[in-house]
């Protein structure tokens, strides 16, 4: 078992550009915890097969819940299975959370490895998005996360955002840079049905950059973190030598984990179960012992599409043996036609079918070409 995923379904506020399943209602985040130790203990013979090697804490909002309750989840992984003693335990984390007293109960608590929700520097960006912080306390927060040394720093930045040229973003990620985190995970701004922004888009109130802006800001971005030393190991996690991130490597790498909490996905290999995504009714279907996931089996079309869509968008690619041996499929014979598309975007070395960096911005197309329909 490779890791373990604890969702945190509660945020203090909603973000203009933000899907993912949460609620800003903590009247009964105690009893949320509760069930999902219970969850956990449920599932505990699915932890019993090798060593946890990651932990992760996603949302939602993780650290808005009591430092207690992380280091409680923590203390249950460690009952009901064995944890490697190097396992990487992330926590994701805004920046006005970040307090000094947090910041040590999180690490006492076993977090060795923050994810940090920066997105911008431009305050007026920020305001823009709904987010929680500003920036002067989202530098005041890695400063302090900094001095509690923590095995890693992640930050999130999001290019691409309403009234945001190529110059401002530069600005932007001078500043990131400057900060010299261990890691930074990069995201293209999505209009996602339901949001704030997709709601103003729809009315014409949304001035967003053209595809072309969007481009040269990222082409920037992946010549600047490349100078400063950091490797594009996937099309937007960058990191400097020994702080990949272990937990979302292994989602690309195929290996098995576990999801606690609404909304969290579980894989092991031919099956993918996904918990519903609607709080009280997690909470209700446990009390009465009823089923509260879904399942999918996973066939053989389906595990060769995972896995060129996953391994396409990583420096580790795609291992023409291991899929020969796999799926039977010759890659360059049987694809040969789909791979002369993209000749110049990608290289082949020692049995590995690898994209560049002009490749990289194609991961996805390239990908889908791929499938077996």
């Amino acid at each position: 078992m490779a890791g373990v995923y604890i969702h945190i379904p509660f945020c203090k506020q909603k973000c203009s550009y933000c899907d993912f399943h949460f609620s800003t209602d903590h009247s009964y985040e105690q009893a949320m915890s509760d069930w999902m130790m219970k969850e956990l203990k449920q599932r505990s013979m699915e932890l019993q097969h090798e060593a946890i090697e990651t932990i992760y804490f996603g949302g939602g909002t993780p650290s808005i819940l009591p430092s207690g309750q992380i280091s409680s989840f923590i203390d249950k992984v460690k009952l009901l299975a064995q944890l490697s003693p190097s396992a990487e335990i992330t926590l994701e984390a805004n920046p006005d959370d970040m307090t000094a007293s947090n910041l040590h109960e999180w690490k006492k608590a076993g977090v060795n490895r923050l994810s940090i929700g920066v997105q911008s520097f431009d305050d007026t960006l920020l305001r823009s998005m709904n987010r929680s912080h500003n920036a002067e306390q989202a530098r005041a927060a890695i400063l302090r996360a900094k001095q509690m040394d923590f095995r890693s720093l992640s930050l999130d930045i999001i290019f691409g955002l309403p009234e945001e040229g190529l110059k401002p973003f530069e600005e932007v990620v001078a500043e990131f840079i400057a900060l010299a985190p261990d890691h930074i995970s990069a995201y293209s701004l999505t209009l996602e049905k339901g949001t704030v922004y997709h709601h103003r888009s729809q009315k014409g109130e949304l001035d967003l950059p053209s595809e072309e802006e969007v481009e040269r800001q990222f082409i920037y971005l992946i010549e600047e973190l490349s100078k400063a030393g950091y490797e594009q190991y996937e099309v937007s996690n960058f990191s400097r030598l020994g702080h990949i991130s272990e937990h979302n490597s292994s989602y690309w790498k195929g290996k098995e984990y576990i999801g606690i909490g609404p909304s969290a996905h579980s894989y092991n290999g031919k099956e993918r179960r996904w918990n519903i995504s609607n709080n009280m009714r997690y909470m209700k279907l446990m009390a009465e012992g009823e089923v509260y996931w879904e399942t999918e089996s996973i066939d053989d079309r389906t595990a060769f599409n995972e896995y060129v869509l996953t391994r396409s968008r990583t420096k580790w690619g795609l291992d023409l043996e291991y899929i020969k041996m796999r799926f039977q499929i010759n890659l360059l014979t049987d694809q040969e036609k789909i791979l002369s598309r993209y000749s110049g975007k990608y290289e082949l070395k020692e049995g590995i079918l690898r994209l560049n960096r002009a490749g990289l911005l194609l991961a996805d197309r390239f990908a889908s070409d791929l499938f077996k329909v």
